[in-house]
C-alpha cells in the first residue's frame, strides 16, 4: 500500500468560514519580494558605464575655432550644422557625447551656450567636432585673409555655462 492511498481519491476540502481566493490574490502570496528596497537602482547605476571627456590638440582646437567663427558670421544664412560634444554626468566621473545636427537659432557667448531650433542647448566650453554642411570652398580663403587682419576668438575661453 503507497502513502497517499487512502486519501488520494477524496474530495478537494473547502472551508465554510473563508470564501475561496481569487487568482490575483493566490498569485500575490508568490510575488517577489524586495528586502533591500533601492538596491537594484543602486547596482543598475554602479553598472551604468561613462566615457572620459576627450581634449582636442592645438591642431583640431584651431579648426573647431575657425568653423565656429565663420558659423558665428554666417548666421543669417541659417546654415545646418553637426555638433558632437561631451556632457559631463551629474553622478559619476565622465560622462557621454553628445551629436546633434539642425539649425543654430542663437550663439550666446555670455553664457557660452548654442541653441538649435529644436531647443537643443549645447555649451560651447564643451564643443569637441562642429561642421557646417554646404561649407563653401571659399571658407579657406575667406579665413586666410581673416587670420591676417585678426586674431580668432577661442571657444574654449568662452564662458563655461550650464546646458539649459
Amino acid at each position: 500500500m503507497d502513502t497517499y492511498d487512502d486519501i488520494i481519491d477524496l474530495p478537494h476540502p473547502v472551508s465554510k468560514k473563508h470564501k475561496p481566493m481569487s487568482l490575483r490574490e493566490r498569485a500575490a502570496q508568490f510575488a517577489p519580494f524586495a528586502a533591500l528596497t533601492g538596491y537594484d537602482a543602486m547596482t543598475q547605476e554602479r553598472a551604468r558605464t561613462t566615457e572620459a571627456r576627450i581634449e582636442l590638440d592645438e591642431t583640431a582646437r584651431e579648426e573647431l575655432d575657425r568653423t565656429y567663427f565663420y558659423l558665428k558670421h554666417h548666421l543669417e544664412e541659417r546654415p545646418r550644422i553637426m555638433a558632437v560634444w561631451f556632457e559631463a554626468d551629474a553622478l559619476k566621473e565622465g560622462g557621454a557625447y553628445k551629436r546633434a545636427v539642425g539649425y543654430v537659432q542663437r550663439l550666446d557667448e555670455s553664457r557660452g551656450i548654442m541653441r538649435l531650433e529644436d531647443g537643443t542647448a549645447i555649451t560651447l566650453a564643451d564643443l569637441l567636432e562642429l561642421r557646417i554642411e554646404n561649407l563653401p570652398l571659399s571658407f579657406c580663403e575667406d579665413m586666410a585673409i581673416i587670420e591676417k587682419n585678426r586674431p580668432l576668438p577661442k571657444i574654449a575661453t568662452l564662458t563655461k555655462g550650464n546646458t539649459i
